[in-house]
């Protein structure tokens, strides 16, 4: 199937939220279904990872992943390259919840994931594939095991977590870009945790894991749900407890993590926002909220660590809505950015469309801070990318 994706870019002027005329970017089509996107530093080029999985009449199935780069600018496909090793799975569909798309080091590597245990590592600029780092280098890979993978964006590094399968309890490994060569690894212990995210710092000497434990939710975390580690010697720096952090962790520049959830004290406490901690001494040291709506998912920041992005949906729950229980209705889809600096909001967004259900958005914020891209994904629905422009400027 051939699907076809449409763009809006709003400019900004003068201060943080002045919005510019929209312009409608529906010529560029898609390999697929999007799988992940990202956004250069630059902002001159979205990438995106498209799926196409299908199955045949003798029960096997066929999955064509590629990998397309997009110039918003001009409405034209500039690459477009298979990823070859994800056709190797024929017992069923990829896992979208692995797919992976990211760029590193400033902007001069694009890293994707393929689904089938290696990242594949193309030059930016010339869009050539300049490597591949396997997974399954340690025996490590099998089908079955899940893979988290964060790029350092201001060093050669990316942070890959490998958990089930033959990872067993979970594996951590940084890795050199783009020579494959481990920097650090080692072991999670607990066979009860959940490797729910992990993040690498901007300069790529810390990576941070966020945990989950079997009993949530229907009781608060037990011990410490955050690890900080040195990447130089593998090293525990720090670990601590946030509460009912959920499913989201981010490095805020070199020094600080944020996560998403209530109150620190426990479950389904306060208002829902952004909260910083210090990542050596996991100390609160900001909390980041919007007047009106609660953040939830997806959040993203500068590489600098001044902006940090949210998610902020206008949800409607019901004990019944349209003969379905317990439904959760998004009546509006937003984001905010604030400045980590001073902890003020500096920009919120217009509404913004499609609402895709049951699909959450995701929301991506340039290395550099002045675009906010959207999108949705999902192995069923086309989703629509929407790169927004922000001011910047003090």
């Amino acid at each position: 199937m051939i699907s076809r994706c449409a763009f809006t870019l709003l400019a900004s002027f003068g201060s943080f939220c002045c919005l510019g005329q929209a312009q409608s970017l529906d010529s560029i089509r898609l390999n697929g279904y999007v799988q992940a996107a990202a956004v250069s530093p630059d902002a001159r080029y979205i990438a995106v990872v498209t799926l196409n999985s299908s199955q045949q009449t003798d029960g096997s199935w066929t999955n064509a992943e590629s990998v397309q780069v997009l110039e918003p600018g001009t409405g034209k496909t500039v690459s477009s390259r298979a990823l070859e090793h994800g056709a190797l799975v024929r017992t069923g569909p990829l896992d979208p919840s692995s797919a992976f798309i990211g760029y590193c080091d400033e902007g001069k590597y694009l890293l994707a994931y393929d689904g089938n245990g290696e990242v594949d590592v193309f030059d930016s600029s010339s869009f050539a594939l300049t490597s591949q780092i396997d997974l399954n280098r340690q025996n490590d890979f099998s089908p079955g095991v899940h893979v988290k993978i964060a790029c350092s964006s201001a060093s050669a590094s990316v942070a890959i977590s490998l958990q089930g399968g033959r990872a067993g309890t979970g594996i951590v490994r940084v890795v050199e870009i783009p020579s494959g060569k481990d920097i650090a690894t080692w072991n999670e212990d607990r066979p009860s945790d959940e490797i729910k995210a992990l993040s690498i710092s901007q300069d790529g000497t810390k990576v941070a894991l966020l945990l989950g434990n079997a009993q949530w939710p229907l009781r608060a975390p037990v011990g410490p749900n955050i690890k900080v580690r040195d990447t130089r010697h593998s090293g525990m720096l720090s670990q601590f407890s946030t509460g009912d952090a959920s499913s989201d962790l981010l490095f805020d520049g070199n020094s600080n993590i944020a996560t998403v959830q209530g109150s620190a004290g426990g479950r389904f406490s306060g208002k829902r926002g952004i909260v910083i901690w210090n990542a050596e001494t996991g100390k609160e040291t900001m909390r980041l909220v919007d007047a009106h709506a609660d953040v939830y998912g997806s959040i993203a920041s500068s590489a600098d660590g001044r902006l940090i992005l949210g998610y902020i949906p206008e949800i409607h729950g019901c004990a019944l809505c349209n003969g379905l229980e317990g439904r959760v209705e998004v009546k509006k889809q937003q984001f905010a950015v604030w400045d980590a600096s001073t902890g003020k909001q500096v920009f919120r967004s217009e509404s913004f469309g499609p609402v895709v259900r049951p699909f959450q958005p995701e929301c991506t914020l340039s290395e550099k801070g002045n675009v906010v891209m959207v999108y949705w994904p999902s192995t069923q629905t086309t989703p629509i990318l929407i790169p927004w422009t922000v001011n910047t400027r003090k």
